[in-house]
């Protein structure tokens, strides 16, 4: 069993609503987790239930009607939420970064794919053109974009959506972040992709020391990628543990129930899902 003893993230007692025309909606109920050096934490539960709203409280990429109304989110020591927003610009991208669900839309459309990365390299990191681009280069060789000189000038509408979710893990990693968050980053992507794109987070993860936060609904991508296993619902974490104890031993009705939703390969013709 890993152990890990440098605490890099704590969130504590995090309430967050969202005003709506209808009054307000609570997503966020009174959320506490931690996470290690170099440790992968899967937050699993069903659409709803505030996993991606949790993430987007951490980087503070959350809509104008959303309010945090109490809490802390203390990384590395300090606490985000009492940064300002030049202060907070900082650290997201150079020391916390994302994957979005679907890569498509994370990537401008009318853009080089080649521009995309090196505009991020200019900006957080200072580069000059010609260092950013052969930093650009060596990013997409070592997410396995074949011939990068070739693709570095093409359109995001010319790669296909695994090659998409190759580009933004490569944008995601070059400012060399300490955390990482993937928000369901295979979602937009068919099985045999999702395969290979998890085998390259979980390589750059081995190969970085990253800390991630996976967010997912797939128990069966949680089995692969977690050391340790938030489940999420209405708002809350109901149950954490490793991914042992939460598919062996789990405690909490809803967690049963999404265990239970697997598909099994024992199952016999007729048995109801």
């Amino acid at each position: 069993m890993m152990t890990y003893t440098d605490k890099i993230l704590e969130v504590r007692d995090l309430h967050l609503h969202f005003k709506t025309y209808s009054g307000n909606v609570q997503a966020i109920r009174g959320v506490n987790f931690d996470l290690h050096k170099g440790e992968t934490l899967a937050i699993v539960g069903e659409s709803g239930s505030g996993k991606s709203v949790t993430t987007k409280a951490i980087t503070r990429l959350l809509t104008q009607n959303a309010m945090i109304l109490r809490g802390s989110i203390n990384y590395k020591g300090q606490d985000l939420l009492d940064l300002t927003e030049k202060q907070m610009s900082k650290i997201r991208g150079n020391e916390i970064s994302l994957i979005f669900q679907d890569p498509l839309s994370a990537l401008d459309p009318v853009m080089k794919i080649g521009k995309q990365i090196t505009e991020t390299l200019r900006i957080k990191k200072g580069m000059s053109r010609a260092q950013a681009k052969a930093k650009a280069l060596e990013l997409m060789r070592s997410v396995d974009i074949p011939e990068p000189e070739k693709r570095f000038n093409e359109y995001p509408f010319q790669f296909s959506g695994g090659m998409r979710q190759r580009i933004v893990i490569a944008i995601a990693l070059s400012c060399e972040p300490e955390l990482l968050i993937c928000d369901e980053p295979m979602t937009a992507l068919d099985v045999t992709i999702q395969s290979q794109i998890l085998d390259l987070i979980k390589a750059k993860q081995q190969e970085k020391d990253l800390s991630v936060i996976f967010i997912t609904h797939d128990l069966g991508v949680v089995a692969n990628v977690a050391d340790r296993v938030c489940v999420m619902y209405a708002g809350k974490i109901v149950e954490v543990g490793t991914v042992e104890d939460v598919f062996y031993r789990p405690k909490h009705p809803y967690t049963w129930s999404l265990l239970s939703s697997m598909p099994s390969l024992e199952s016999e013709k007729g048995d109801e899902l």
